[in-house]
């Protein structure tokens, strides 16, 4: 039997989530997140099992997580940040799930937000996808999203997000009904077959990572090299990155408020576990998160890209020297000669950058967050250079100090395998602590 089968058996057997009231802890025996170089879980095998993992929900970890977000353009060229979560969590003193909406254009305060808390009973779900929070079935809270056409995963599928909430902290009633297409597919934001993401290094798989030769800085490669599965310090982590709204319409209070033709959302689904140790360090963290959409690069035959930057800094210990500084970055392009897929159908990063080679910095503070950042990615054989401009100060997330919205991006992207084109204009979803 090998390593990654007994992790696999081990954790079926002894990984103990955080028992609710009311069950026995054997009830709830988790299953850990881990790194393998084979498609040994089902969702790595092929395109139609990674569907059926996007589709539900998968009790036997921690969390699992649907979050829409990015942005929505009237026929007047006013653009507004949107952004709908609904998340499976059994974790302590948690409700089973939380649902989230939240809305910010140039006449919202900040973020417009309707938050639940809800219980198991009220989330519903059926086949092929289709997830239903019914948490006040009056008016004020009922959140959905679902495969309308095609399939999950798959370029030409198309999907619906519709609610109706009442925010904080206005407490105004909304509406919204978004229709979207995905004109990219599903992409491997992690690594190995089953898009395994890690959260945090310890010092000693800092110390190799970043000082063995053979590594040079990539957590890719060390993973490969079969010396370490990380087990338990990650998710499984598959991304929707570009999917196009074919239309819009919001309504507050009743009344039209906004509504369009244009928009570019972008899907993230991650499924997680935690033990005790992996809450605390997941609890010290912060973290800089940059999602950026090409919709079209003109100087490039018009193929569409994408790029998933993480920054994420934790404590995993009491020493000084647990600071734990993890640096992601992915460049994905619908080039069919630029790109690779794994058995599962999702598209492998047509290049990647090691921890050294990835630089941030923020700049032009507004109450104390930076709405203007630069990114620099740059290896020998392809870099790319990124600036990005809030497209309004406002958006804050009021009560959890963050600054997430949607920002306008400009890339000089220059590769030695023939990608070259300057001055590409696109989005970005940043999140910024």
């Amino acid at each position: 039997m090998n390593k990654i089968l007994r992790k696999l058996l081990q954790s079926e057997t002894s990984v103990q989530a955080p028992t609710p009231k009311g069950y026995s802890s054997a009830e709830y025996l988790t299953l850990q997140n881990f790194y393998n170089n084979r498609a040994l879980l089902p969702q790595g095998q092929s395109p139609s099992q990674l569907s059926g993992w996007l589709s539900q929900c998968h009790p036997r970890y921690n969390m699992s997580s649907w979050c829409f977000f990015g942005n929505i353009t009237d026929e007047a060229g006013e653009t507004a940040a949107i952004n709908s979560i609904v998340q499976y969590q059994l974790l302590p003193n948690n409700s089973p799930y939380l649902a989230e909406w939240s809305y910010c254009d140039s006449k919202t305060n900040g973020y417009v937000i309707a938050p639940f808390l809800v219980e198991a009973g009220n989330v519903e779900y059926s086949r092929p996808l289709a997830i239903t929070v019914d948490a006040n079935p009056i008016y004020t809270g009922f959140l959905s999203l679902a495969l309308v056409h095609g399939e999950i995963g798959q370029i030409g599928a198309k999907y619906s997000l519709t609610g109706r909430v009442r925010t904080e902290p206005d407490f105004d009633n909304w509406e919204y009904d978004l229709l979207m297409e995905d004109t990219f597919g599903v992409i491997q934001a992690g690594y190995g077959p089953t898009s395994f993401l890690p959260q945090w290094l310890f010092p000693n798989q800092t110390k190799e990572i970043m000082t063995n030769p053979q590594f040079d800085g990539s957590v890719h490669e060390y993973l490969k090299s079969g010396m370490d599965d990380m087990f338990g310090q990650g998710s499984y982590y598959y991304t929707l990155p570009l999917l196009k709204v074919d239309k819009f319409l919001i309504r507050k209070n009743g009344s039209s408020y906004f509504s369009g033709k244009k928009g570019n959302i972008w899907i993230d689904y991650v499924v997680q576990s935690f033990g005790e140790k992996s809450l605390e360090i997941v609890g010290s963290a912060s973290w800089q998160f940059f999602a950026v959409q090409f919709p079209e690069i003109p100087g490039y035959f018009n193929y569409e890209a994408a790029i998933m930057v993480s920054i994420v800094e934790a404590k995993t210990g009491p020493n000084p020297d647990d600071e734990s500084n993890l640096k992601a970055a992915r460049f994905f392009i619908s080039d069919p000669y630029h790109t690779q897929y794994n058995e599962n159908g999702s598209m492998k990063a047509a290049f990647e950058w090691s921890i050294n080679q990835i630089k941030y910095t923020g700049s032009d503070l507004y109450r104390g967050f930076p709405t203007k950042f630069e990114i620099s990615l740059s290896a020998t054989n392809g870099s790319i250079s990124l600036k990005g401009e809030a497209i309004r100060q406002n958006q804050i997330v009021g009560g959890v100090n963050k600054y997430e919205g949607v920002f306008t991006v400009i890339a000089d992207i220059n590769f030695a395998n023939g990608i070259q084109v300057a001055g590409v204009k696109g989005f970005a979803w940043a999140e910024v602590h």
